[in-house]
């Protein structure tokens, strides 16, 4: 499954600023990777008190279901995108994938495993993203879970808006400022639940 990830050659391109302090980098998936990105996806994942009447064993067979549903949704709605591990000092941190579109840029996923979050690593990458999709004039799009406060909270305050809600997502775009004048205009909140 996982070794599907490496069907981009290129590199998701190394981050500075912030990020050089810390010495991030990325590196593409690869196949030894899995158990480490089945760590962060179930990491990720709100508390699972709601699956009662289950053992430990069955609650990580649903949750291993889950994230094998993920993993063949992104790899068959995003083949080119670019599934990256993020690297701190060269250990495996997180995990990082991104779809540099035609016409606009998608945060597929961004994960760190909880002892490394509030420091600057996503942020970081986020901003690289940002500035890079700003020099093309592309906007990015990102969808994320309602449940998670934290993270919507930093997209807002990097200046993601959100664009349409199905009651358990959210669908977020940032906009460059030589574009965002004509999107914020016509810009409508989308309601599907």
């Amino acid at each position: 499954m996982v070794k599907a990830y490496n069907r981009r050659r290129r590199l998701t391109r190394c981050v500075p600023s912030v990020m050089d302090e810390q010495r991030v980098t990325l590196r593409p998936v690869q196949s030894g990777d899995e158990g480490f990105i089945f760590r962060l996806f179930a990491g990720s994942r709100p508390g699972q008190g709601w699956l009662t009447g289950l053992s430990e064993e069955e609650k990580e067979g649903f949750l291993r279901q889950q994230f094998q549903c993920e993993c063949e949704s992104l790899l068959g709605n995003y083949p080119d995108a670019e599934f990256s591990i993020i690297l701190l000092e060269g250990e495996p941190v997180g995990r990082f994938f991104l779809l540099r579109g035609k016409h606009e840029y998608r945060i597929l996923a961004i994960t760190l495993l909880p002892e490394h979050r509030g420091k600057g690593i996503g942020s970081g990458l986020l901003e690289n993203v940002l500035q890079e999709a700003s020099e093309l004039g592309r906007p990015v799009q990102i969808s994320v879970a309602w449940y998670d406060n934290p993270i919507r909270s930093l997209y807002e305050r990097l200046g993601f808006r959100i664009l349409a809600d199905n009651g358990i997502f959210c669908e977020m775009q940032w906009t460059p400022a030589n574009l965002a004048d004509a999107c914020h205009e016509n810009c409508t909140v989308k309601s599907f639940a």
